[in-house]
């Protein structure tokens, strides 16, 4: 039987913890509507950790996540404990993972490679168009496997980027073709936009001034189209 004045409900976030006693052999019991993860104090509810990770994972921004827990009626845990779940356990997670496959596609890329040498496309992604960027992630791709073996992220406030985000593409694609020259790839050809910066300085680098450079079609053409169009509609009239 349980003593209905010793109940105690306690929400934690998006989980609820019930204490009560039994009236018979008066022992205290705890109910928790969530299993737990982690050890000792640092044991947490599991949706209040998975809800940040998955919001971060999926990239949905904090205030789309707590709109959609308050129409199911879900209680969340203050936006810092969030980002502290984020911080301390779901992005150690994602590196593990990442670097897990990264190896993997290496090894793949390299076993797979005529005479062990591999034709690399290489681009920039900022996060905002323009010339205000905060952030760059440059990947290679091994193009007659369409496997990423390499990326590196960058940010503006990065030593040598100095708040200008237009350097972050070149400075990435030198750093990503260091790293993997470095793990042992060999790099005959490069495929890239027209950033003349990114030429510039690899033009500069003399590890990476003999890598043969190419233009990829969609960037080839881009300039042309215009003057396609105005071929093709004079040719129809004519």
């Amino acid at each position: 039987m349980i003593d209905p004045i010793s109940i105690e409900w306690i929400q934690i976030a998006s989980a609820l913890s019930v204490k009560f006693q039994c009236t018979e052999c008066k022992v205290h019991f705890r109910w928790d509507s969530q299993s737990k993860k982690g050890t000792g104090k640092s044991q947490v509810f599991q949706l209040n950790q998975e809800l940040p990770i998955a919001a971060f994972v999926t990239g949905t921004p904090f205030p789309r996540l707590l709109e959609c827990c308050d129409v199911l009626g879900i209680a969340t845990p203050k936006e810092r404990t969030m980002r502290d779940a984020i911080r301390f356990y779901g992005s150690p997670a994602i590196d593990r993972v990442y670097e897990e496959w990264e190896n993997d596609a290496r090894v793949t890329s390299k076993a797979f490679a005529p005479a062990e040498v591999v034709v690399l496309a290489l681009d920039g992604q900022y996060d905002s168009p323009g010339w205000c960027a905060s952030n760059c992630k440059v990947s290679a791709i091994d193009t007659s496997l369409g496997l990423i073996v390499g990326a590196v992220s960058l940010s503006s406030k990065d030593p040598g980027i100095d708040g200008k985000s237009v350097r972050m593409e070149s400075r990435g694609t030198e750093a990503v073709l260091e790293q993997l020259i470095g793990v042992g790839f060999t790099v005959r050809m490069r495929v890239t936009d027209s950033n003349s910066m990114v030429d510039k300085r690899l033009r500069e680098n003399p590890k990476l001034n003999h890598i043969e450079a190419q233009r990829d079609f969609w960037h080839v053409q881009k300039p042309l189209r215009k003057k396609w169009w105005k071929v093709s509609i004079s040719g129809c009239i004519n």
